[in-house]
């Protein structure tokens, strides 16, 4: 049993230090047939072997097929792999010449910022905090919020007047909280809050409830002829909405050091992806009294890139593949591609907008952000 311990930490020890020894270069981020798609943050080689991980576990192998404009056709080596599965490199033992030594460690330096510095490319970056919110963070968090959820009503009465959407500010800071106990859980442990895959997970959790902080569906005269048979939020979780979580971080703990509130950022968008996909939280109520069927939800919303086509989503919550039950919601999040595969254009670079199809007596509603 002791020898069965040992050989567990050893294993775990081993993992631990791979993941940190060699660097993460992409996200898989659409599957065709037999082949995976990823947008690499360094310069590769055709052919060249990478690591898959899902979460901190190494789950197979991939090798590059082609690279166009550092959008790689991965063919699968070994292993079961999925979109939004993550690929390492570890360039110090991998590399067989000098020049490719130097090229690929020159990636390498930049590579481990990659993430951070990705909004200065896009013009989303840390200089754009609205740090003079800082006085008033709870009250720019709701409005910021307000502009990224979308309700779409539908039903006998899915005329009636516009809702009040009213914030619960103690809903709030519980949430907030909640991470901020976790973040000191973790650094206690020494797992940092924001490479481990629980807290990932956790941060994009965060941001995406705290919308459910506004009690929807609510008017000045709320009975039953002003509440909707049924309806669909939608949150969009862009860079905008990671900027005023920062501002409401700084607000909630008096921090006013830009530094500090810059890598805080940075570290949030990296943590939740932002920087590879187009992600939304739906929320699907059922007011009628009959079952509306959800499956398959990829059939159910498409995005519509600023360059006006149509993408499917390269993944989403298996909550939303259900037969909805009279009185029943599902909530998940879906993730749609940040670039064009052909292309490799930024298709959020400019205004979106989502349609929602065939849900119920809904045939088709267009939702722009």
């Amino acid at each position: 049993m002791f020898r069965v311990i040992v050989f567990a930490i050893i294993f775990i020890v081993f993992n631990i230090l791979f993941i940190f020894s060699a660097n993460m270069v992409g996200v898989i981020y659409k599957k065709d047939e037999n082949y995976f798609y990823s947008k690499l943050y360094s310069i590769l080689p055709k052919d060249t072997v990478l690591d898959v991980y899902r979460s901190s576990n190494k789950v197979g192998k991939v090798k590059i097929v082609s690279l166009v404009d550092n959008v790689a056709l991965l063919s699968v080596l070994e292993g079961n792999i999925q979109t939004g599965d993550l690929l390492y490199y570890d360039f110090e033992i991998k590399n067989s010449t000098q020049q490719e030594n130097k090229e690929l460690n020159d990636s390498n330096k930049n590579n481990s910022n990659y993430l951070m510095n990705k909004a200065y490319i896009s013009g989303d970056n840390d200089e754009n905090l609205p740090y003079d919110k800082l006085n008033d963070g709870l009250k720019y968090y709701s409005q910021v919020l307000a502009t990224k959820t979308k309700i779409v009503k539908f039903g006998p009465n899915s005329n009636a007047p516009a809702t009040k959407i009213v914030l619960d500010p103690f809903q709030i800071f519980s949430l907030y909280n909640q991470y901020e106990s976790y973040k000191a859980i973790s650094s206690y442990s020494n797992i940092s809050p924001v490479t481990s895959s629980i807290s990932n997970f956790f941060l994009l959790q965060l941001i995406s409830n705290l919308w459910n902080t506004y009690q929807n569906v609510k008017g000045p005269t709320m009975n039953e002829s002003n509440i909707p048979s049924s309806y669909i939020q939608i949150v969009y979780l862009d860079e905008d909405l990671a900027k005023a979580r920062t501002i409401l971080h700084g607000y909630k703990e008096t921090i006013y050091d830009k530094a500090y509130l810059s890598n805080y950022y940075k570290n949030l968008v990296s943590s939740t992806q932002l920087n590879d996909f187009a992600i939304f939280e739906v929320t699907i109520f059922n007011g009628f009294n009959q079952p509306i069927n959800l499956s398959p939800f990829s059939y159910k919303l498409y995005l519509i890139g600023s360059n006006g086509l149509r993408y499917k989503a390269i993944k989403y919550d298996i909550t939303l593949d259900t037969n909805l039950s009279p009185g029943g919601s599902a909530n998940g999040f879906v993730y749609f591609p940040k670039y064009d595969i052909q292309t490799g254009e930024n298709i959020t670079k400019s205004k979106i907008k989502l349609s929602i199809e065939e849900i119920g007596p809904l045939k088709q509603e267009i939702v722009s952000f």
